[in-house]
């Protein structure tokens, strides 16, 4: 009855919301993004660090952006764009009217001074003096050692620090140290590297051009030249057994550009040394041997009256007309000038790269243990003699003296912008600001009590009119002569213990280093105020030396010193 049946043709209905789905070919791809990516070789001491943007994407491309689309009814005013209903003749007519006040404003705003000074910054602008970094020696606990000079290397990665003591008297039979940070590195605080000396380090100062060449100075009177990345980092060491060296502490060590030796010459940089008994001398290294054991060069600083001759014996008068012998400074005594703190002027063509170097044909600047100043002129033989032979400079012949100081000449330092232009700070809390040529232009006094005695003070490299001092009641006090000359920018009061050393960076223009008496390297970041020249300075840096009257009156325009 009942029974399968096909029926031919199948009976089909379409279903008539559903729609049907047909399978395609496609590509995926994630969304477009960029990431950071540090990009790092092995780390090293004197590597700098880095950190580069690649944009990173997978298939595909960026959204497309469409052009614009062209509004047709603009056409015809591409002359004149967004003014509709242009009219040539209305236009000259208007031109020709405010033409004249036009004239009137554009020649009052040439002499005017409103907008004067104002420089437009992108970045987010620095107002405070900040402390980025406290370093401690790590002998600090177990040898009572004082942080007592600081400086950079040529490219400002390293900044380095010498340990002694600067109220030691009689011999010294404890060892110095030198310790040197990288901070380019993101965690700063260990040191990198730390090198041990005989006795106490005085005073140090990196190469100008090779970042690792460093040269220190000893309270034993030693010389010391070091290549820090090394495992036995010393090179030279002068010889203390011989008269010609120093035998008294050493107070300042230099580098100084002989611009007649070759880029390659292995003694292009002649190292200066300076020290309490009286001696500047001239070191270099023997190119084969890679040392030197005695200067090649050196004079000897002698106050104008001495003990050991007829000069000394001056008629003060009386009434019983015997000639009395008047009392006479320890100098005189000893027959020499105790040199406190040296400096040598920067010449107009002492460059290196794109910075400024001391040149050993220019002036020397000499502050005392008595107070006095003097300017000398040292002729330094381009090849060493066969014979050591060390010259005598006397006050008041060879020696021209400037504005005493009322205590020892702790720091001499010259303007790396003005070639006249150089400070001295003494414990007598004074600041003088002298033009080599004539006499004291501007002298400062940061504090008024005995615990303002100035131990430290340099010049800005990057701004000409900055001045930082430091201060035995551990402040640390910075000038813009071209704000005030009276009143200091920035005060910061320290840890109660004196700021010895200070010195700034000379690649990063808002870094600043300070080691002080508790053994501390402190790196502070300046406010932008400070670090930025303004419009005039950089018209001062820009205009030439031999354009002297517009230099004097550009000084004369910030500071109110008359050159």
């Amino acid at each position: 009855m009942f029974s399968d049946q096909d029926l031919e043709p199948p009976l089909a209905v379409r279903s008539s919301w559903k729609k049907e789905r047909v399978p395609v070919e496609a590509e995926t791809q994630t969304a477009y993004e960029a990431a950071e990516i540090e990009a790092q070789t092995n780390e090293s001491v004197f590597q700098q660090h880095e950190t580069q943007t690649v944009e990173v994407q997978t298939l595909g491309k960026p959204p497309h952006v469409p052009d614009p689309v062209p509004n047709p009814d603009m056409e015809g005013y591409a002359d004149f764009p967004g003014v509709e209903g242009n009219d040539d003749d209305k236009i000259a007519k208007f031109l020709n009217n405010v033409m004249g006040d036009i004239k009137d404003i554009l020649s009052k705003n040439v002499h005017s001074f409103a907008f004067e000074g104002y420089d437009v910054t992108w970045e987010e602008e620095k107002k405070d003096l900040e402390e980025v970094h406290n370093l401690t020696a790590p002998m600090y606990g177990e040898a009572d050692v004082q942080a007592v000079d600081t400086c950079w290397n040529s490219t400002g990665s390293i900044v380095a620090a010498a340990y002694g003591r600067i109220d030691l008297v009689g011999w010294c039979r404890n060892s110095g140290y030198v310790c040197c940070w990288n901070i380019s590195k993101k965690d700063v605080g260990k040191a990198d590297i730390i090198i041990e000396a005989s006795s106490y380090i005085s005073t140090i100062a990196f190469h100008p051009t090779s970042p690792s060449l460093l040269i220190g100075g000893c309270y034993t009177g030693e010389v010391i030249l070091w290549d820090v990345q090394e495992t036995v980092p010393t090179l030279c060491t002068s010889n203390l057994q011989s008269e010609e060296c120093h035998r008294d502490p050493i107070c300042r060590v230099m580098w100084l550009l002989d611009r007649s030796a070759k880029p390659t010459d292995i003694n292009r940089f002649v190292i200066c040394s300076a020290s309490g008994d009286g001696k500047v001398l001239f070191w270099k290294q023997n190119a084969k041997e890679q040392n030197f054991d005695m200067p090649y060069s050196g004079y000897f600083l002698k106050p104008a009256f001495s003990a050991g001759g007829s000069s000394y014996r001056r008629s003060v008068g009386g009434d019983s007309g015997v000639d009395k012998q008047l009392q006479l400074s320890r100098e005189e005594v000893t027959n020499r000038i105790g040199i406190q703190s040296m400096t040598v002027m920067y010449s107009p063509a002492g460059f290196v790269g794109n910075r400024r170097v001391p040149t050993i044909d220019e002036r020397f600047i000499i502050g005392s243990e008595s107070g006095q100043v003097y300017k000398a002129t040292m002729e330094v033989p381009r090849v060493p003699p066969t014979k050591f032979e060390c010259k005598s400079l006397r006050a008041g012949t060879e020696l021209q003296s400037y504005d005493q100081h009322f205590g020892p000449v702790q720091t001499c330092a010259a303007s790396p912008f003005e070639r006249n232009l150089f400070l001295t700070a003494s414990s007598d809390g004074c600041v003088m600001l002298r033009n080599i040529l004539e006499s004291t232009l501007l002298t400062l006094e940061p504090g008024s009590t005995s615990e303002d005695y100035i131990y430290c003070a340099a010049f800005s490299p990057f701004r000409p009119c900055v001045i930082a001092l430091g201060l035995r009641s551990s402040s640390l006090v910075i000038y813009d002569l071209e704000i005030s000359t009276a009143k200091p920018l920035t005060v910061y009061a320290g840890n109660g213990h004196p700021i010895l050393a200070l010195s700034f960076s000379v690649t990063d223009h808002s870094l600043l280093a300070t080691a002080d008496g508790k053994g501390q390297l402190k790196i502070w970041t300046l406010p932008d105020s400070l670090s930025k020249p303004t419009a005039r300075e950089q018209k001062l840096i820009s205009t030439p030396a031999a354009d002297a009257q517009t230099r004097r009156e550009l000084w004369q325009k910030m500071t109110k010193m008359v050159f």
